[in-house]
């Protein structure tokens, strides 16, 4: 092959590479802000190429080119991502390998067929199966289980990093494969091999995100429904203590009645207060909205808030039968408020954490509100719309609030301002 066709072969690879590690890369700059410096790298990469290739033969200088290339890039794609952690490493090596595996398949066809036309035009179409590949099954695939399970990203960099190796010590150095073709049969069964087993594991990965995801939001689910369900016997304990006491009432009544003909009014008027405080003490709820579920939620909330300093505020008009589901709407009010008690408890300074509910009933939507205030950073998925946990063992109460209204064709929306995060809900009723 001549010097010509193998500084073709490292524009399209250059090109190659420029396309996926733009896909790939979770970038801490703005798209194009990232096309411009992968372009310039690229760019600088194969002038040095051309240089390289100048002063030497093609054949010495394709090893140090396939690394220039190659190793240029992966350099400056784990310095643009965002995290810098195993998730853009692997990320960066698997387009990598993917390019490396290319290139070496190129040798191979332009090896049997010694015909550059058709071994090009057969190894554009193959870039474009792989870009295409991976732009629609194991980016999305990457993505959701960057978000999910941030543990298995380093094991998971040995594969890829492993067929580089394979690759390169097959096709590149020490032996190319004009000078080596026992290695072709190899080549043509670990290609496929590679690609069967990325499908495999991050199909497998998804699979158990999803499961466990599942055990997850049932566990979340049951702890809310559980949370409910106490409060609500509460109310009914107290509800049954009102009974005893008007059970019991004609007793003291007896008692009083007894002190008033004995002219003893200071006892009869103390037996009454003694029975008042019982009454009030044992029995008081109070009461925010009429539906006894939701009240239950408030009251349990507005309690914990109480006894860790941070102020409460309600603004309630509800109905006593909602549009939806009264138990699936008190697990969705628990997770908001849940949420927002959790971050006015890290509120520090002299800042006085405040939670504002309010949620309200028309004739056509049905609207619930939470504002609360926070400190330090929040942090939103891709899209920009919901809230993402550091902490892999919280965000379930958002996801289960996101899945609520994704069932229930509701508008949910988050926002920050000011040092308060707002959760808005707007569910119309049909």
């Amino acid at each position: 092959m001549s010097g010509i066709n193998q500084l073709i072969d490292y524009i399209l690879l250059a090109i190659f590479l420029f396309i996926l590690l733009y896909i790939m890369t979770e970038s801490r700059l703005s798209k194009r802000a990232t096309a411009v410096v992968l372009a310039v790298v690229n760019a600088i990469v194969l002038i040095v190429t051309a240089m390289i290739m100048n002063i030497s033969s093609p054949g010495l200088a394709m090893p140090y080119a396939i690394v220039i290339v190659i190793g240029s890039n992966i350099v400056v794609s784990f310095f643009l991502s965002r995290k810098r952690d195993f998730t853009s490493f692997f990320s960066v090596l698997l387009v990598a390998s993917f390019a490396l595996a290319l290139r070496s398949i190129e040798g191979v066809i332009y090896y049997l067929l010694h015909d550059y036309k058709i071994t090009i035009i057969f190894i554009i179409i193959c870039y474009g199966i792989i870009a295409y590949f991976t732009i629609t099954w194991i980016r999305p695939a990457f993505i959701r289980l960057s978000e999910n399970m941030r543990e298995i990203w380093q094991p998971l960099s040995l594969l890829p990093l492993a067929f580089i190796v394979l690759f390169f010590l097959m096709t590149v150095y020490p032996a190319q494969i004009g000078s080596d073709p026992d290695t072709i049969p190899a080549l043509l069964v670990l290609f496929p091999v590679q690609i069967f087993l990325y499908y495999f594991i991050l199909k497998s990965y998804l699979r158990l995100e999803e499961e466990t995801k599942k055990r997850q939001d049932m566990h979340a689910l049951n702890s809310q429904i559980s949370l409910v369900k106490n409060q609500e016997n509460l109310v009914m304990a107290a509800e049954d203590r009102v009974r005893i006491y008007r059970h019991d009432l004609r007793h003291y009544m007896q008692l009083v009645t007894a002190c008033l003909d004995e002219g003893n009014i200071e006892k009869a008027r103390g037996i009454l207060s003694e029975l008042t405080d019982q009454v009030e003490a044992s029995t008081k709820i109070e009461t925010f909205c009429s539906n006894l579920t939701l009240n239950a939620v408030i009251s349990h909330y507005m309690q914990r808030c109480g006894s860790h300093g941070i102020e409460m505020h309600t603004d309630i008009k509800l109905p006593d039968k909602l549009p939806v589901d009264d138990m699936s709407f008190a697990v969705v009010l628990s997770n908001a408020l849940e949420n927002a008690f959790n971050a006015c408890t890290r509120v520090e300074g002299t800042v006085q954490p405040v939670i504002d509910l309010t949620c309200a009933q028309t004739k056509t939507q049905l609207f619930l509100e939470v504002r609360n205030t926070f400190d330090g950073t929040v942090y939103f998925d891709k899209n920009g719309k919901l809230p993402i946990s550091m902490d892999e063992e919280h965000g379930i109460g958002t996801r289960s609030i996101s899945q609520f209204a994704e069932k229930n064709g509701a508008i949910l929306d988050y926002s920050t301002e000011g040092g308060i995060f707002t959760m808005h809900m707007l569910l119309y009723i049909k």
